[in-house]
């Protein structure tokens, strides 16, 4: 079964572990012991029940099943990025099975997707595996540098963006990480002019405002910092533009409040209209807050 040769060492067993995806899809790995599983992760071998062959059954709820390929693979060796099990046959003195090609697409997949270190580190908080959240977050990390480098985004970036919001929006660390990644190349990697980013920032408006916010933060030096601040407008079928204010609203609140702190001085911002990517409003935010550039931002507002 693909991706399940690093199970070749271990004691195979009767058991069975059942996967449930919320497409609906059931698949199971089968030759499981749970003697050896439970102890690497008791809750896990909590889902097990013995069935009428007094064999046992276990069902897990995952995002995918390549997540639990990775997941157990790093139970049993330590790491769920491993290419293959021959360091782990040469420390036990045993021949390794040569890797098929599913191996390798799985290993691939899990290696390259950020989607899948964020599901990983899920499932360690939900198992209560520390050392996989560690793993997880780490592995997140060096993948936004890599694709720092890259000339492409990450393939997956949307669809990890909007898991992260859904499942992990706590986790503040693992978002940042990718929001800095998205300010940082947002430029470069055109994400601007990524149909599917730009609809995400529009429906999802905790990610523009944290796009704002960590602008803001960066004190806009990044290219594209002002495309930013646009963000959420995309183009509909009959070419109108469409905005979301909110977000905006959020970063005007971070400023004040930091402008208003007795130790901070006054800060000077430039927000770009939304009407025009080339028309600057100069806006200075002080701890007097006399509003009348708060005025000056409103009509030009209003008037696009």
């Amino acid at each position: 079964m693909e991706g399940l040769c690093f199970l070749g060492p271990f004691a195979v067993g009767n058991d069975s572990l059942t996967i449930r995806t919320p497409d609906g899809s059931v698949s199971k790995i089968e030759n499981l012991d749970v003697r050896v599983l439970g102890p690497k992760c008791p809750l896990l071998g909590y889902t097990f029940e013995f069935d009428e062959s007094f064999n046992m059954r276990g069902i897990i709820e995952a995002d995918s099943r390549t997540a639990v390929i990775c997941f157990l693979r790093f139970l049993f060796m330590g790491d769920y990025l491993l290419e293959d099990i021959h360091c782990l046959c040469r420390s036990q003195n045993t021949e390794a099975p040569a890797a098929s090609p599913d191996d390798i697409t799985i290993q691939d997949q899990a290696y390259y997707s950020l989607l899948i270190h964020a599901q990983l580190f899920r499932m360690g908080v939900l198992f209560d595996l520390p050392e996989l959240q560690v793993s997880a977050r780490a592995n997140m990390t060096r993948e936004t540098e890599l694709a720092c480098s890259q000339p492409t985004p990450p393939a997956d970036i949307c669809e990890t963006i909007a898991y992260l919001y859904k499942h992990l929006s706590k986790n503040r660390e693992l978002i940042d990480t990718v929001i800095n990644y998205c300010v940082g190349c947002f430029s470069y990697h055109d994400l601007g002019g990524n149909p599917e980013f730009r609809q995400l920032a529009f429906d999802l408006v905790p990610f523009h405002t944290d796009l704002c916010r960590t602008n803001f933060e960066r004190n806009f030096q990044d290219e594209g910092a002002m495309e930013i601040l646009q963000l959420p407008a995309y183009e509909t079928e009959n070419g109108e533009g469409l905005t979301q204010p909110d977000a905006l609203d959020e970063v005007f609140s971070t400023a004040t409040s930091l402008a208003n702190s007795p130790f901070s001085t006054p800060v000077h911002s430039r927000v770009v209209s939304l009407g025009s990517p080339y028309q600057w409003v100069d806006t200075c935010i002080n701890a007097e807050g006399s509003g009348s550039e708060w005025d000056l931002m409103d009509d030009q507002l209003s008037n696009e």
